[in-house]
């Protein structure tokens, strides 16, 4: 980010190769509701280079206010899907998981938001578009007073994070009700 705020949530969507159609599918649908995304399709030469692909992932996630997994019966099998979550733990990104089939989830992304179908992309895309209308407000007013990333920093909180996932869990819930009814 250079120092600039973001004016739009990105989400970091982190999948195994073989989910690539997937992948593009949620970005498709992030996009729609003005939510960006990055998809990690690389340069081939640099899956050799583990050193670059580090970096390179690390300058994405610096520029991502989510992360997004991919879950399917392919995940376990990577290693990079793995190393991003910590990433993204690590800079404590709002992180949710979608599950593309029936897949076992690790116990570390259990207690996070999980995304059972298509709908549910656009539940979670208006919740992270609300969070983050609510950090950029925060983020003006706390501008007045000290200009720079650390006051965003400070705002985008584990109290914001936690925030987020309470949103998510009641909007997820509402949605899942309506669809049971609706069938």
């Amino acid at each position: 980010m250079s120092g600039l705020i973001s004016l739009q949530p990105k989400v970091f969507i982190s999948h195994k190769q073989e989910d690539s159609l997937t992948a593009r599918f949620i970005k498709n649908e992030l996009l729609k509701y003005r939510v960006d995304a990055y998809l990690d399709l690389l340069d081939p030469e640099m899956d050799d280079d583990a050193k670059k692909l580090t970096e390179h992932l690390k300058k994405q996630m610096n520029r991502c206010s989510d992360l997004l997994v991919v879950m399917s019966r392919q995940t376990h099998k990577s290693w990079w899907v793995p190393f991003e979550i910590g990433m993204a733990a690590h800079k404590d990104l709002p992180t949710v998981t979608y599950l593309k089939e029936f897949a076992d989830v690790p116990e570390y992304l259990s207690f996070w938001p999980y995304l059972k179908n298509d709908s549910e992309i656009g539940v979670y895309a208006k919740d992270v578009q609300r969070r983050f209308s609510r950090i950029l407000q925060e983020s003006v007013t706390a501008a007045s007073e000290s200009f720079g990333m650390d006051s965003y920093s400070r705002l985008r909180s584990s109290r914001t994070t936690n925030a987020f996932y309470e949103s998510l869990d009641r909007s997820l819930r509402v949605h899942r009700i309506a669809e049971k009814y609706a069938r």
